[in-house]
């Protein structure tokens, strides 16, 4: 590709992080389910919130203490093959478009 945008900008290669937002949708959905209402009173609203930061701190201590929440298995077990095939490119065990091919088949296109 070429343009404006350099390479670390759109190229997620030897990215080892979250592919995709379904944390962020997933934090959403929990929130719905918590309020139970689309309008929640003020008093609601800030148990809430007081609740969700409680949650997030005790994530934060987890995080600091070198703890990581694991993704559920299904993702995990994503990832593993995600990261064999990436393996196998990088030491020229298979060719760009057999790792192209390799990849679209994992997430279904």
């Amino acid at each position: 590709m070429r343009g404006q945008y350099s390479l670390p900008l759109w190229n997620y290669y030897s990215y080892d992080g979250p592919r995709t937002n379904n944390r962020l949708e997933g934090s959403h959905n929990r929130l719905k389910r918590i309020v139970k209402k689309p309008h929640p009173n003020i008093y609601e609203l800030s148990d809430v919130s007081k609740r969700e930061q409680a949650a997030t701190e005790v994530t934060y201590q987890q995080l600091d203490t070198g703890a990581n929440p694991p993704p559920w298995k299904k993702y995990r077990q994503l990832d593993q093959r995600v990261q064999r095939i990436k393996d196998g490119m990088s030491a020229g065990q298979i060719s760009i478009s057999k790792y192209l091919d390799a990849i679209g088949y994992l997430i279904g296109l």
